[in-house]
C-alpha cells in the first residue's frame, strides 16, 4: 500500500543532501557492474544536459521555429527510468522528456532533426518541435494536451499482461497533469487489474505558472496511490540520481515480475520557464538559486570521483565526445531537407489495404475471455 521514502510533507525548500543515496546511502554498494552501470548512466545524463542547453541556445538564435521545453535541473526524473527500461518497453512522455530518449538510446542527430521539423526526423516534420517520439523504442510522440499519455501507458501495460508479455510501460507526467481526469481514471484501472506500470510525477512545484500549493487539495500527491490500491513513493529529492537509481529498480522490478503497479512522486526543479517564451517571473529568485545549487550533474559528478568510479579525466573525454557528436548532430539537422506540406495528409486516411491492429487485438481480448 502507499508509503512515504522519507516522512517529508511536501515543501518548495530542496531538502540537505550533501551525500547522494538518499535513504539507500548505507545499503549501496559500488561492485564492479554497479560501477560499470553508474559510468554509462553518468554519459546518458550528461548527454541530456548538452543536447538539451544547445537546444535552448539554438532556439534563441532563430534556427528552429515553435518553441522549446528546456528540462534542465530534473534531468533525473527521465533518465534514470529510461536508462534502466529495456528496449521493448513502453515509454508514455509528456512534452518535457528529452531524457527518456536520450536514456532509450535514440541517436542525437534525430533528436536535432525533430525540434528542426525536418524531413530526418522519424515523424517527417509533421508534430511540433520537442514532441519527441521514437516508435523503435516504443516511445510515443506525447501529445499537447496534458494527461494523455496516461490511458495510452496504462493500455500498453494491459496489453502486456494479457499476453503474458515480461514488459514494463513507463508514464510520465508533470504534477499539474495530474489534476486530470485521464490520470484518476487510468490509476483506478491499473490498481483494479494489478498492470506492470510505473508512473511517475515529475514535481517541479509550477503547472505552467500555477503552484502546486493552489493546484492541488493535497500536495503529497503520491499518497493518491493508496486510494487505488497501488504502491505509492515520494522521493523528497528527484536530483539524487543514486536514490532514483535505486527506487526505480525496485519498481521496475515489481512491475515486471507481477507486483504490480507503482506510482512515484519526485520532487525537483525546472530551471527556467515553462518554455522558452515564458520568463517565469512567477518564481522568488532565492526559491530558483537554492534548487539551482541541487543541479542533478555536478553532484553526481562529484560522487563519482569521490568514489572512484570515474577520473577527470575520463569525464572530460566523454564531455568532449558529446559535444562532437553534438556538433554533427546540428550540422545533420540544418543541411536535412524541409518536408513538404503535403506529408500532412499522408497518416489522415488509411490505405486501401489497411488491418486495423484493433481487430488483431479483439482477437486476443476474444481468446482471453
Amino acid at each position: 500500500m502507499a508509503k512515504k521514502d522519507t516522512g517529508d510533507t511536501a515543501v518548495k525548500e530542496p531538502v540537505e543532501a550533501a551525500t547522494l543515496g538518499g535513504p539507500y546511502r548505507d545499503s549501496f554498494k559500488l561492485t564492479p557492474k554497479r560501477k560499470e552501470q553508474l559510468r554509462g548512466l553518468y554519459r546518458v545524463m550528461r548527454l541530456t544536459r548538452d543536447i538539451d542547453d544547445r537546444m535552448r541556445k539554438l532556439f534563441r538564435q532563430g534556427r528552429y521555429y515553435g518553441t522549446y521545453f528546456s528540462q534542465i535541473g530534473q534531468e533525473c526524473t527521465t533518465t534514470v527510468p529510461a536508462f534502466l527500461a529495456e528496449k521493448d518497453d513502453f515509454i508514455g512522455p509528456s512534452h518535457r522528456e528529452l531524457g527518456c530518449m536520450v536514456g532509450k538510446g535514440v541517436p542525437t542527430k534525430y533528436l536535432f532533426a525533430q525540434v528542426y521539423t525536418k524531413s530526418t526526423s522519424q515523424d517527417r516534420g509533421v508534430m511540433h518541435p520537442v514532441f519527441f517520439g521514437w516508435t523503435d523504442v516504443r516511445q510515443i510522440t506525447p501529445c499537447t494536451c496534458l494527461a494523455t499519455q496516461v490511458p495510452l501507458a496504462t493500455g500498453a501495460a494491459l496489453s502486456y499482461k494479457m499476453r503474458g508479455i515480461k514488459n514494463v510501460a513507463f508514464c510520465f507526467t508533470g504534477e499539474g497533469a495530474t489534476s486530470k481526469g485521464d490520470f484518476h481514471e487510468s490509476l483506478n484501472f491499473c490498481g483494479i487489474h494489478r498492470l506492470p506500470l510505473v508512473y511517475t510525477i515529475q514535481n517541479n512545484w509550477y503547472a505552467e505558472s500555477v503552484p502546486l500549493e493552489i493546484q492541488s487539495g493535497n500536495p503529497n500527491q503520491e499518497q493518491r496511490a493508496e486510494g487505488y490500491g497501488i504502491e505509492g513513493v515520494r522521493v523528497s529529492d528527484g536530483n539524487d540520481a543514486i536514490w532514483m537509481l535505486c527506487v526505480y529498480e525496485e519498481a521496475i522490478e515489481r512491475a515486471r515480475n507481477g507486483g504490480g503497479p507503482t506510482l512515484i512522486m519526485a520532487d525537483t526543479y525546472r530551471w527556467y520557464g515553462h518554455s522558452e517564451i515564458d520568463p517565469a517571473t512567477y518564481r522568488p529568485d532565492d526559491e530558483l538559486k537554492r534548487w539551482m545549487a541541487l543541479d542533478p550533474i555536478p553532484r553526481f559528478e562529484a560522487y563519482l570521483l569521490e568514489n572512484k568510479v570515474m577520473t577527470s579525466d575520463e569525464m572530460n573525454a566523454i564531455k568532449a565526445e558529446i559535444q562532437a557528436e553534438i556538433e554533427d548532430a546540428v550540422k545533420f539537422a540544418e543541411d536535412s531537407p524541409e518536408s513538404p506540406a503535403e506529408v500532412c495528409l499522408e497518416n489522415v486516411y488509411a490505405p486501401d489495404d489497411f488491418v486495423n491492429p484493433l481487430s488483431e487485438f479483439d482477437k486476443v481480448v476474444a481468446k482471453e475471455i
